[in-house]
């Protein structure tokens, strides 16, 4: 375990700036235990003082130049075993430094306390008591304590106002168009999101969506999957998603799907110079805005060559019909080759763990997350429970009513965003009430309504029969911590899950 975790701080003082940074304030090389760890984080220290940034790729060099000049062995061996791990982490903008931190900072405080309780031992056995009590009355953390506490007024602060207003601007997951003015940056690490909605409307189609964009921007991403499919139903589904094809012939044919287009352009009502090309110029009648998929079909096949337009800000969203023609229906060995295709352009840190119905609990979670790390050194950037209605109570809840019991599940969920500086979704069934709506609002919540309390944001997930149809839902405000919300602020998302696609675009 030392050389583990001795081996994750040099890691985060050789890509780490921002580690770094806060290491240095308190550094003394004695608090690691093995010599080439030392030498190691004396050359990222004194390259940060020098630069005022951690070494990254440079280390080579170093190391490089200090093996020329006479190395041993067993640390040119122990140096290079670390340097070569260092591949996925030269380009790993969402490196978990939060949680590097709290690891670093404990470890450094147990060895400074071993040290201190030999010295003192030392000044007892030498019969120096005087010695020895005045080396326990001088104790003081190294870093501070979970005691202390920040004085934001003073100087010293910098640093930490300036981290908390750029893990806002720099959130691990970023959308694309309507759908990512909307939910804006509430994708960052410490955040604790959720999406409510009737079952089977798509809430674990969407949790999948959210993970591999994770994936694409280079986080580490797990999956629990808490009972609501068996592991072979998500790898099926991971394959039609990365296909875009279905492996049930009824889904393989001529296949109508939603695009994103313009009312204005519709109705040939632009004179926008960037439109693109000339609408269809139906007029502004009800059976264009109240659009059904007979209608959109009809529109398509009457106007083949419309071209949709989104290319301005004045934009009234609309959806248009695009067809994909017939495809091949999956196989294994097609979904394996896209999985594989994937797994080489990204070379996902992905996690998929499946339990059983009622099985996993929050504190089998956190065991199985400090497994990984010793065993793997994987720290989550992003967790998704599929989902948080289906996790068991911890053992000393089991006594409990079954809503306090769902109030203190949500409470730790909330924990372990603060525990590993990750950022974690789930999804929650609504009410009964909920179906048939057009929109969800707080009265819909399932179980318990201290969810709400417990979450930085909660959406609404909305679909009538008639856009089901069509491909479309619709996100709605339910609580946002952080920014002003309504109930009533939608977005509409495109949508064809026959091809394996929850989001095609959004308006």
């Amino acid at each position: 375990m030392e050389d583990y975790i001795e081996r994750r701080i040099i890691t985060g003082l050789i890509v780490s700036t921002d580690f770094t940074r806060q290491i240095r304030q308190g550094w003394n090389a004695e608090l690691l235990a093995a010599p080439t760890a030392k030498r190691l984080a004396k050359w990222c220290i004194d390259y940060f003082d020098k630069y005022d940034k951690a070494p990254g790729k440079d280390i080579q060099g170093i190391y490089d130049a200090h093996r020329r000049k006479g190395l041993s062995d067993e640390q040119a061996d122990w140096i290079s075993d670390i340097l070569e791990g260092l591949s996925d982490e030269y380009d790993h903008e969402t490196f978990n430094v939060g949680y590097l931190l709290d690891e670093a900072k404990e470890y450094f405080q147990a060895q400074h306390l071993r040290n201190l309780s030999a010295q003192i031992q030392s000044e007892v056995d030498a019969g120096n008591i005087v010695s020895a009590e005045e080396l326990a009355v001088g104790y003081s953390p190294v870093f501070g304590g979970e005691h202390t506490a920040i004085d934001p007024f003073s100087p010293g602060t910098r640093q930490s106002i300036k981290a908390a207003f750029e893990e806002r601007a720099k959130p691990l997951i970023k959308f694309p168009g309507a759908l990512g003015r909307f939910w804006g940056a509430e994708f960052t690490r410490g955040a604790f999101l959720a999406l409510m909605g009737v079952r089977k409307v798509g809430k674990s189609y969407w949790l999948m969506h959210i993970a591999l964009r994770g994936v694409r921007n280079g986080c580490n991403v797990v999956v629990f999957q808490a009972g609501d499919m068996t592991e072979n139903q998500q790898l099926r589904r991971l394959g039609i998603y990365l296909s875009k094809r279905s492996d049930e012939e009824r889904y393989c044919g001529k296949l109508y799907y939603p695009k994103v287009d313009c009312m204005l352009n519709q109705i040939d009502d632009c004179d926008s110079p960037d439109r693109e090309g000339e609408g269809i110029g139906v007029s502004d009648t009800e059976e264009l805005r109240e659009k059904t998929y007979d209608n959109l079909v009809g529109l398509y096949e009457e106007y083949p060559n419309h071209r949709t337009c989104r290319n301005c800000d004045k934009i009234v969203g609309a959806p248009w019909f695009a067809v994909r023609q017939p495809v091949q229906k999956l196989n294994w060995l097609d979904a394996y080759r896209a999985i594989r295709d994937f797994r080489n352009k990204f070379r996902p840190r992905f996690k998929l763990a499946t339990f059983s119905n009622e099985s996993l609990s929050v504190t089998h979670i956190k065991s199985l997350l400090h497994i990984w790390e010793r065993n793997e050194g994987f720290v989550p950037d992003i967790i998704i429970i599929d989902y948080a209605d289906l996790l068991a109570p911890c053992p000393d809840i089991t006594r409990m009513d079954f809503r306090n019991r769902t109030n203190i599940i949500w409470q730790r969920l909330r924990s372990l965003t603060q525990e590993w500086h990750c950022l974690l979704l789930t999804a929650t069934q609504a009410a009964a009430t909920a179906f048939g709506k057009y929109l969800l609002d707080h009265n819909d919540f399932s179980e318990d309504r201290r969810k709400y309390d417990h979450v930085t944001a909660m959406w609404g997930m909305n679909q009538l029969e008639r856009e089901k149809r069509i491909g479309i839902m619709r996100f709605n405000e339910l609580v946002v911590r952080d920014a002003d919300f309504f109930r009533t602020r939608q977005v509409h998302i495109l949508q064809r899950l026959e091809m394996g696609r929850p989001y095609l675009g959004s308006y």
